[in-house]
């Protein structure tokens, strides 16, 4: 009996050891244990290419096989052979790894468990230390499609973490080497700010925002005025189209403070062009459609980035643009529903007035400033015609007079002065050069047209203007 009972405990043990063996490799830890044995080995052996490349292949179905049974300690070690692997170069191609690295995150947000879907996300940094140039569209096309689901199902760290990545990424090209490169960097931020705007997340469209001016800064100095145009071209205009249709004031502020910010550095003179030819149609929109005053910072925005350019051929066009948005209100609406749109120019009109008289011994500045100033007023007169012709009855002077009444209206004491003489040179102008519609109008006047504030010397500085007579 003792010997059957020892060979019976001696299977049982057997029976034991053998079950947990089996448990061991193949239960989700064991297989974690092995896999991490293999990694090491496989770490200090550099020819053993395809048996990495396996092994690196495992550890993704793992790391899947652990988020389907809800096991978060093996995903999280999962997750760690693989940047580990990653790091090491035992994968394939970025582009395919990336891939993979997509599909494991969006698995882990379907299987509601975030919190390891956003650790894998760190996992794209290890991979591009070895990220080829030829891969590097593919990776931006993972990148943000991945944080459009994110995005989507309101999981903002993981997309702030791959936008991190992103820019990792674009730090790493060599700017204008790839223009396949090139478009999915727009592409993806595109896609990535359009979104934000959409969901409403300003913090994420700031911090966007915030990344794209860190990144211009490191660019060299050779690359960034061409960088500057393309982001404001692709970019810019992009989400300000979407900013202007969902009426958003905070990202308004946020996206235009950026852009001056770039013009005031000297770094933006070639988007400037662009983006006010693109403005045209966006201000358009924000004349027929937009409430409150953010058509009306559009204008004053356009004229703004305009000036700066200090280039008469781009005023030029800003001023055709805006005027046609200013017309296309007006088909529309009437002075008064409309005149947020008119106000910037006007008041534009004065600061280029004050800057003429003031800088008067700058020659280089005055000349922009007075061919500025002149074509301000030749489209402000246009504008006039434009809307004396749809009355019928109102001549440009009394459009000029509504002007200036509206244009007061509810700012008692705040700028009369400089608000009348500026309304005074427009009018004079239109006499100067329409004098036989401008002879019925001028007696009537006296109220805009009395007492002149331009003194003869300022009227012989402004050099486009005859003596001012003051009317009988």
């Amino acid at each position: 009996m003792s010997l059957e009972l020892a060979v019976v405990i001696g299977g049982l043990v057997a029976a034991g050891v053998l079950w947990y063996y089996w448990r061991c490799r193949s239960g989700l830890q064991g297989q974690a244990r092995q896999l991490t044995v293999r990694l090491e080995a496989l770490s200090h052996q550099p020819n053993k290419t395809i048996a990495k490349q396996r092994l690196t292949k495992i550890l993704y179905r793992l790391f899947c096989q652990s988020v389907n049974q809800k096991c978060p300690a093996v995903a999280y070690q999962a997750i760690d052979l693989l940047k580990l692997a990653l790091g090491e170069g035992m994968g394939q191609s970025a582009a395919i790894e990336s891939q993979r690295l997509s599909a494991g995150i969006i698995s882990a947000l379907r299987q509601q468990q975030p919190d390891i879907a956003g650790h894998l996300a760190d996992a794209f940094k290890p991979l591009l230390r070895r990220l080829q140039e030829a891969d590097t569209a593919q990776v931006l096309l993972q990148i943000g499609f991945v944080s459009a689901v994110a995005l989507k199902d309101r999981q903002n760290f993981i997309a702030a973490k791959l936008v991190e990545v992103l820019f990792l990424v674009m730090e790493k090209m060599e700017w204008g080497s790839s223009t396949e490169s090139s478009k999915a960097v727009f592409r993806t931020l595109k896609l990535i700010g359009v979104i934000a705007l959409r969901r409403h997340d300003v913090d994420l469209f700031r911090e966007l925002l915030s990344r794209i001016y860190s990144w211009v800064s490191r660019v060299p100095a050779s690359e960034k005025t061409q960088l500057c145009a393309d982001i404001g071209a692709l970019l810019f205009v992009s989400w300000l189209h979407r900013i202007i249709q969902s009426e958003d004031q905070e990202a308004f502020e946020i996206l235009t403070d950026i852009m001056e910010t770039l013009v005031a550095e000297g770094v933006f003179s070639l988007g400037i062009q662009a983006m006010v030819a693109e403005w045209r149609d966006l201000g358009s929109s924000a004349g027929l459609y937009a409430r409150g005053n953010l058509g009306e910072q559009l204008m004053r925005k356009i004229l703004t980035m305009a000036a700066h350019s200090g280039e008469i051929t781009v005023w030029s066009r800003a001023l055709e643009d805006v005027g046609r948005i200013i017309v296309m209100a007006l088909s529309q609406r009437t002075m008064k529903e409309a005149f947020g749109l008119v106000r910037p120019l006007l008041e534009t009109g004065r600061g280029l007035l004050a800057a003429e008289l003031r800088f008067r011994h700058a020659r280089e500045s005055t000349a922009f400033f007075r061919q500025a100033l002149q074509k301000l007023l030749q489209e402000c007169i246009l504008l006039a015609e434009y809307l004396s012709r749809q009355d019928m009855t109102s001549t440009v002077g009394d459009i000029i007079e509504e002007m200036y009444g509206l244009w007061n209206s509810g700012q008692l004491g705040t700028g009369l002065k400089y608000k009348k003489r500026f309304c005074q040179l427009l009018l004079y102008y239109w006499v100067q050069t329409q004098r036989r519609k401008a002879r019925r109008f001028m007696p009537q006047c006296q109220q805009l047209a009395l007492p002149i504030l331009l003194t003869e010397r300022e009227q012989q500085q402004l050099g486009f203007l005859e003596p001012i007579a003051p009317p009988v």
